[in-house]
């Protein structure tokens, strides 16, 4: 003779076995993510130039296995600073908000959700604090190189 099981008894068991697998879903779906994301990094659309140390980064990130989580960001002076990742964030070239007319860099490192970190990935502006009238100092530079003429002699020429 067979024994069915009362309803409750079956409610019961299914119940507690939902409790233990909502209990442990990590060890239940766990995923061995030993990858690193990877990345790019674009400052203020890619324009070649900047005339303030405020700028926008432009970030994209992928894992295969898990979430990017964080960015850690670096102007190259040693100093890392880590954000939640987003796909675009305001940076400052300079915390003292000076731009100077020589390359700036941006260095950024991504993280998933497992603790992988990338490898560093950059992107470089061209400061120009000066602003010429329209022309901004670098690529006046280039310009008068291109035609063979120095600043000095173009202000003697004047």
């Amino acid at each position: 003779m067979s024994r069915r099981a009362s309803p409750r008894r079956a409610l019961s068991v299914l119940l507690a076995a939902l409790t233990m697998a909502a209990a442990a879903p990590a060890a239940i779906f766990a995923v061995d993510d030993t990858t690193p994301p990877t990345g790019t990094i674009t400052i203020n659309d890619g324009a070649a130039f900047v005339s303030s140390a405020a700028v926008t980064l432009t970030l994209t990130a992928t894992d295969d296995a898990s979430e990017v989580t964080t960015v850690i960001l670096s102007n190259g002076d040693g100093n890392w600073e880590s954000r939640p990742f987003a796909a675009t964030m305001d940076w400052s070239l300079d915390p003292g908000g000076w731009i100077t007319e020589a390359p700036h860099a941006v260095y950024a490192r991504f993280q998933d959700s497992a603790g992988n970190t990338s490898d560093i990935v950059s992107d470089k502006i061209e400061g120009d604090h000066h602003g010429v009238v329209g022309l901004s100092l670098p690529l006046l530079r280039e310009l008068l190189r291109e035609v063979g003429v120095s600043i000095p002699e173009l202000w003697r020429r004047a």
